[in-house]
């Protein structure tokens, strides 16, 4: 499958599940401005251009979300001095959204797919956003997580790494499943997936009980 049937099908996905009487009001109306969002981008790129899938997606996410901060630079979130060669680097990286909860704060890294080097990345930036939580006493909890859409790794194994890391990343969503590993970029939205993200994200925001 090229990248233009690729598109495509995430296009042909939305519409089927924005259209689906079964899914709740909320997931219409996402995948709505998902799949409005890629014809619109889709319309206007420029050849080579890699955010066709994940621009959408992240507006789309903004109307589930409206407290949502995108690209949020670490070093406004913990107020870093800038102190030590990690710190002055660190404190100009963004990180995809930041939601603010009753409780706590919650960091996510978003990419259109699970790569094991997209996840390793996310795994150091949260570890590193930890460490300096606790440096300059960030005043509320904060909870991590790494979002993605299609699997083209093992999410076993990603789970794995992560463990043994020390559990940097709280949560690492999926929300795509694959039902043939031999036929490249099919793929099915996991309603269950997305509804179980929604959940994790009140949980780890503080705004519903353990």
């Amino acid at each position: 499958m090229d990248h233009a049937q690729y598109v495509r099908r995430y296009i042909s996905e939305c519409a089927k599940e924005a259209g689906n009487p079964d899914n709740p009001p909320f997931i219409k109306h996402f995948f709505e401005k998902f799949g409005a969002g890629i014809e619109e981008r889709v319309a206007s790129a420029s050849k080579g251009d890699r955010n066709i899938i994940a621009t959408p997606f992240s507006d789309a996410l903004k109307h589930i979300f409206p407290g949502v901060v995108p690209q949020a630079r670490f070093g406004s979130i913990f107020n870093l001095s800038g102190e030590g060669a990690t710190e002055k680097n660190f404190k100009n990286k963004s990180v995809d959204f930041k939601i603010d909860g009753a409780a706590a704060t919650l960091l996510i890294e978003f990419k259109s797919t699970l790569t094991f080097n997209d996840v390793s990345a996310a795994i150091v930036e949260m570890a590193l956003a930890k460490k300096f939580a606790a440096k300059y006493n960030f005043g509320m909890r904060l909870s991590t997580a790494s979002l993605h859409l299609y699997p083209s790794a093992d999410i076993r194994m990603i789970n794995e790494v992560n463990s043994m890391m020390g559990a940097p990343l709280d949560r690492i969503w999926v929300l795509c499943k694959k039902p043939r590993a031999s036929v490249p970029y099919e793929f099915y939205f996991d309603i269950g997936k997305i509804i179980m993200m929604m959940e994790d994200i009140d949980l780890l925001l503080g705004q519903i009980g353990e």
